[in-house]
């Protein structure tokens, strides 16, 4: 998240029983005008300003913003995600307690994808250059051939009293280490 745009995703998913008659249980209006009225304000006002951008609670902002559209949307919603840039997404998930109630939410899902390559040869030692050559093709370029490949990290991180929680930058550290350079 860094540069001139900002790209933010929100979905919001619900779930309820279906109106015999329209087959809704909830027109998709109310979901627009709900995120418009009570989620889009919180997050116009915490990224007003760079310097306070950059250090905005995002997991206590998703939790207020749930908890906001719980009250318009009748209790329906079971997730909302946030999607700060097209690799890292934030997601509260609304668990429902033993009498069929919502809980607070304690806990956050931070998703980041991630990119890197990897090369390999493809030769049998027992079969001649030739043969591997003729089998293989440009797989056995003795330089070997590459791949590119993404992998995505799924961390359920705890929620702090600040409403903050995990720094991506930990969780992108923890992968470069643990993955990418293994890997790449």
């Amino acid at each position: 998240m860094r540069g001139l745009g900002r790209y933010y995703e929100m979905k919001v998913t619900c779930r309820g029983s279906a109106d015999s008659q329209t087959g809704y249980f909830i027109n998709i209006k109310h979901i627009d005008v709900a995120v418009r009225d009570h989620v889009l304000p919180r997050l116009r006002a915490a990224v007003a300003h760079e310097a306070a951008a950059a250090k905005a609670p995002v997991a206590g902002l998703l939790a207020e913003s749930l908890a906001a559209l719980q009250l318009q949307l009748e209790h329906s919603v079971v997730t909302l995600e946030w999607r700060l840039c097209p690799t890292l997404t934030y997601t509260l998930r609304c668990p429902l307690n033993a009498s069929g109630g919502s809980h607070d939410m304690k806990q956050v899902l931070i998703k980041q994808q991630y990119e890197f390559s990897a090369a390999h040869r493809l030769h049998v030692s027992e079969l001649s250059d030739e043969e591997n050559h003729a089998t293989f093709g440009k797989c056995n370029n003795p330089a070997g051939h590459g791949h590119n490949y993404r992998v995505e990290v799924v961390a359920a991180c705890e929620i702090d009293a600040q409403g903050q929680t995990v720094d991506p930058a930990a969780l992108d550290e923890a992968v470069d280490t643990h993955v990418i350079e293994v890997l790449d």
